[in-house]
């Protein structure tokens, strides 16, 4: 019976993988809504990202507070559309290669791409618990760090392969008529 589910949910999202980008779209919105809308705060997300451990110990102003708090926010937008577009890119693409060894990579990359949107919401709670000035702030500096190094791992390795496939594709994809 499992094996049955689990079929038809990757023919399901076989099937979905050509609509890779709509989410794709809502990556290009969400990046661009975040340069309008957000100023460059000090530290930026990306180091608080790799670095929580050096901003534990730091007392973040209310102004740094509400600008990396609105970042964090438009940053879940972000997470839905880049592990959306990754699942379904990688399955898509994944059929360009000839190896069979490549062609299996899609699946385990795909999922991959969403486990990075899953650590990235755990970095992003962990975020908010640093700058909501608790008792600990230390762990969570730990935590954001924990989560953002394998979530940036799993988020290139399945980019450069869905990268790579769509290249493949574009090559080899036959001419209409």
């Amino acid at each position: 019976m499992a094996e049955t589910v689990g079929t038809t949910w990757g023919a399901r999202l076989d099937r979905w993988s050509r609509w890779w980008w709509v989410p794709f779209l809502g990556v290009i919105g969400v990046l661009v809504w975040l340069g309008t809308a957000i100023e460059a705060t000090d530290p930026t997300i990306l180091e608080l990202e790799l670095f929580g451990p050096r901003f534990g110990a730091r007392d973040f102003d209310g102004a740094e507070t509400s600008e990396l708090r609105q970042s964090l926010w438009i940053d879940f937008a972000f997470i839905v559309s880049y592990s959306s577009t990754l699942l379904l890119a990688c399955r898509r693409f994944r059929h360009g290669f000839h190896r069979p060894q490549l062609v299996g990579l899609g699946v385990p990359l795909g999922w991959a791409g969403l486990a990075a949107g899953a650590l990235d919401v755990v970095e992003n709670l962990a975020i908010f618990g640093l700058l909501a000035g608790s008792d600990e702030p230390g762990a969570w500096g730990w935590i954001v760090a924990i989560a953002a190094w394998p979530k940036w791992i799993l988020a290139i390795a399945s980019t450069v392969y869905a990268l790579i496939g769509l290249g493949v594709w574009v090559v080899r994809r036959p001419a209409r008529p």
